[in-house]
């Protein structure tokens, strides 16, 4: 598994990455491949093969030891445990690092997602929604940010149904603060997971988010959208999601 987090490591573009993995068959081929075929066989630029075969990209004992404290783990494309769904979404993740258990019954899912500054309403319809969507045993998949988020999981734990928070940061990232109560309820009642495609230790950047947004509705038959302004990046997803 090393070599699947040192792949996440080096952050490339996920749809070069996937490629890579196609031309060298697997990561540890890859990274033994020389520079002179990264650039013949990959059709990569100097900065790219610079990033691949640098050592220090590799696990660090940090990451490994986080891993284990939170019990989590890698899940790369090849595994039958990543889902499905998401192998028909072009630039998906090469892996995903997951907290938690994924479920054959997960692919019967609806992403959730709204605004961060939630009104009562919003709230309430959430809630409403996402009671009956469990009952019927769909899961419920959002993004773990604060708002319509947060209310999506805290209601789908508290129905007994399952629950996915993608979230925009590496798994050992307390982001945001006010929902890790939610995030631990998650995976101690086992009632689903949390996912990220950023390697643990991954701050929760600006651009991280978009790019979650894409797994979210890659994950989901269908996203609702509760509540969010005209400049929410909710709409981002409910975009994607046409897209996909």
């Amino acid at each position: 598994m090393e070599a699947w987090i040192r792949l996440t490591n080096i952050l490339l573009p996920p749809r070069q990455a996937r490629d890579l993995l196609d031309i060298f068959g697997s990561p540890e081929a890859l990274f033994a491949a020389s520079g002179e075929d990264l650039m013949e066989r990959g059709q990569l630029r100097a900065p790219a093969v610079s990033k691949i075969l640098d050592p220090s990209n590799g696990p660090t004992n940090t990451q490994l030891a986080s891993m284990e404290r939170l019990g989590a783990r890698i899940v790369p494309c090849t595994d039958p445990d990543y889902p499905k769904a998401l192998l028909d979404v072009p630039d998906a993740p090469v892996a995903l690092y997951v907290r938690g258990r994924l479920d054959e019954r997960d692919r019967f899912a609806v992403g959730i997602v709204g605004t961060r500054q939630a009104s009562p309403y919003g709230r309430s319809v959430t809630s409403r929604l996402v009671r009956d969507l469990c009952a019927a045993g769909l899961t419920i998949v959002s993004g773990g940010a604060l708002g319509i988020d947060g209310v999506a999981h805290k209601a789908a734990v508290d129905s007994g149904g399952r629950t996915i928070a993608v979230l925009g940061c590496g798994l050992d990232i307390d982001y945001p603060q006010d929902n890790r109560s939610i995030f631990d309820a998650i995976v101690e009642r086992d009632q689903g997971a949390l996912i990220s495609e950023f390697p643990l230790g991954s701050k929760p950047e600006p651009f991280h988010f978009p790019m979650r947004n894409r797994i979210i509705s890659g994950l989901s038959m269908a996203v609702v959208v509760t509540e969010a302004g005209e400049r929410s990046g909710a709409l981002i997803t409910a975009q994607t999601a046409s897209e996909q």
